[in-house]
């Protein structure tokens, strides 16, 4: 096994599973090159209604240019409203969600954006026309 010095000070294999891997460069030292346009990011929901992260996650897809993302969260909130921007301007191409909390239909009520959001809330599926 070939080990290499990562920016950290530690020495980490090469390669796992017979798959190249990038070591540790140091903070803001690396830049992801596999996002492209289409692809899906996934998130979790488990800091709910307090999630920072994923618009900061949107923030940076945003700033690559990146276009046409599912996004596919395990849950979303209104935290996430933040995201409606990228939703207009094509960066989100569409979301699926295991479940939508309120706030998407009641934030879209003044939007002219075109979408059909699919709300599940309590095992119950509504459907918001947004013109």
């Amino acid at each position: 096994m070939k080990l290499t010095k990562n920016a950290a000070g530690r020495f980490v294999p090469t390669e796992v599973n017979s798959q190249q891997q990038i070591p540790f460069k140091g903070v803001d030292k690396y830049k992801p090159t596999g996002v492209k346009d289409g692809m899906t990011i996934s998130t979790h929901h488990h800091i709910r209604n307090g999630d920072a992260v994923t618009n900061i996650l949107f923030d940076t897809v945003k700033e690559m240019g990146i276009k046409n993302i599912r996004w596919f969260p395990s849950a979303s909130f209104p935290v996430h409203s933040h995201l409606i921007k990228y939703l207009e301007d094509g960066t989100i191409h569409h979301i699926e969600p295991n479940v939508f909390s309120y706030f998407y239909s009641a934030s879209y009520e003044d939007k002219k954006v075109g979408y059909i959001i699919f709300v599940l809330f309590n095992t119950e599926v509504y459907t918001a026309y947004i013109h």
